[in-house]
């Protein structure tokens, strides 16, 4: 068994609540009982500890990697993160994460503040940044006809990086999980020739605005990109 501080954790009486658990966690590591870079005990050993099923609590850890409480390291486990501001947003993602049923809710949020970060962008933005934003541009586009995953993922580090040359961690930390909510939804539209390059051509716009640092234009490409997409989510929810 796991030695301290793992075996302060109280024993869960409703294995079935993945709430509890996380909030089980949460507690632990702001008393200080799971310290920052501590490594979890094994799945198996901690779900025996907490008294829960290995799903459960496999559930709980994904929760807590997306508020920002854990990271989850493939193939070395997972690992109690760094307290920072992010931690104020736990209420919205835990929300979010059980309360799926409204994409349109999510995508009217995505564009609240995703418009507002691409406007950030380009009056902030520094040359590195930019070129960040360029290559990934251009991966996404020589992926588009390859693999729909990877499109999909340069299609969320684009948005990083344009979140991370606004300068403001905790907008980035929000669009994150909002994109990362919309992931399902996006796949579908991904999955259409049309939706791939009608990405490809909305993000042009985004760069070239921000690129010329043009607050305004960014934030109506950035609208513009986002209506086109709801769209397509909207009409693919209701086939």
């Amino acid at each position: 068994m796991a030695e301290e501080p793992f075996n302060r954790i109280s024993r869960i009486k409703k294995p079935q609540m993945v709430d509890l658990i996380v909030e089980q966690l949460q507690n632990a590591i702001l008393d200080g009982k799971l310290p920052v870079g501590a490594k979890l005990p094994p799945e198996r050993e901690l779900a025996a500890m907490l008294g829960v099923s290995r799903a459960s609590l496999r559930e709980a850890l994904k929760a807590a990697a997306l508020m920002g409480w854990v990271e989850i390291r493939p193939g070395e486990g997972s690992f109690v993160s760094k307290a920072t501001a992010e931690k104020i947003l736990q209420p919205l993602s835990y929300i979010l994460m059980f309360d799926r049923e409204s994409v349109k809710d999510l995508m009217e949020l995505r564009a609240i503040l995703e418009v507002e970060t691409t406007g950030l962008a380009a009056s902030r933005r520094t040359e590195e940044s930019l070129e960040e934003i360029r290559q990934t541009m251009k991966r996404m586009e020589e992926s588009a006809s390859q693999d729909v995953e990877r499109f999909l993922d340069y299609d969320m580090l684009f948005h990083k990086y344009v979140d991370e040359a606004a300068h403001n961690p905790v907008l980035a930390k929000t669009n994150l999980i909002l994109r990362g909510l919309l992931r399902e939804a996006n796949r579908r539209v991904a999955r259409l020739s049309e939706g791939r390059m009608t990405a490809i051509e909305s993000h042009h716009q985004i760069f070239d605005a921000i690129e010329r640092r043009d607050e305004a234009q960014a934030r109506a490409a950035a609208t513009m990109h986002l209506k086109i997409v709801e769209g397509f989510i909207l009409s693919k929810e209701k086939e």
